[in-house]
């Protein structure tokens, strides 16, 4: 929830398309979810464990299709 309310407070449609213009969508995603996921725990401290346990989950379930001790082998 945390995440989607950052993109609804944070993520500029203008910005956005002008990017997508220029840089890959996946890279572009990346980049965005972080600086959005940043800014919401900023604004609002108690999301972080939220987070946490949520980014932790998914690894578990191996939700990205990696494995933990994989991702320092993964490319950007």
């Amino acid at each position: 929830m945390g995440h989607e309310v950052g993109h609804a407070l944070y993520t500029p449609d203008v910005e956005w398309s002008d990017a997508l213009k220029k840089v890959p969508k996946s890279i572009v995603n990346v980049i965005e979810d972080s600086r959005i996921e940043r800014k919401i725990r900023y604004k609002y401290p108690g999301l972080k464990n939220s987070f946490v346990r949520g980014y932790q989950d998914l690894m578990s379930r191996e939700f990205f299709g990696v494995e933990v001790d994989e991702l320092n082998d993964l490319n950007f």
